[in-house]
């Protein structure tokens, strides 16, 4: 559902570009690499970006979430209509942009703390629509998860 919602607001009433410049039988391969180092994560939903596009489009991951990538790394490819990749490629890399950055600064703040016995771990105050996924990307990056929402646990706070 977010991720249909995300498209909608990207694409909007269509890509005037892409409708000019290319159609769905134009098929390409294109590939996903990394700008920098960290931990990766992401690829169910930069997947699915693509398959709500068209069922017909393939993305093949060469590491799965929670591998450690360096800048440069080849990470998937994507092979399908040139129309959904230049549709749903903005959509899908903010994913797994996003995603990725907290993985790693999760991961960086859990190796810091060593053999110490603490937790990093996740909070409630999370990007609107975009709880499951951020939640999802701390766990990759090895953090710990608290409560997904108000009703999971009772505390009482300074704003009661």
């Amino acid at each position: 559902m977010n991720i249909r919602k995300a498209l909608a607001e990207d694409i909007g009433f269509g890509d005037i570009t892409t409708d000019y410049l290319t159609n769905e039988r134009n098929i390409i391969v294109c590939y996903l690499n990394s700008r920098s180092d960290g931990i990766f994560c992401g690829a169910e939903v930069f997947t699915t970006v693509f398959k709500v596009l068209s069922p017909y489009m393939k993305v093949s991951f060469y590491i799965k979430d929670g591998d450690q990538i360096k800048k440069g790394d080849k990470i998937a490819k994507i092979e399908g209509s040139a129309k959904y990749i230049l549709l749903g490629e903005r959509v899908a890399l903010n994913y797994v942009q996003r995603m990725s950055g907290i993985a790693t600064e999760t991961n960086k703040y859990k190796l810091a703390i060593g053999e110490y016995p603490a937790k990093i771990a996740d909070t409630r105050k999370t990007t609107p629509l975009f709880r499951a996924f951020e939640k999802y990307a701390v766990k990759t990056g090895g953090g710990s998860l608290h409560r997904f929402n108000l009703s999971d646990c009772e505390k009482i706070k300074d704003n009661h």
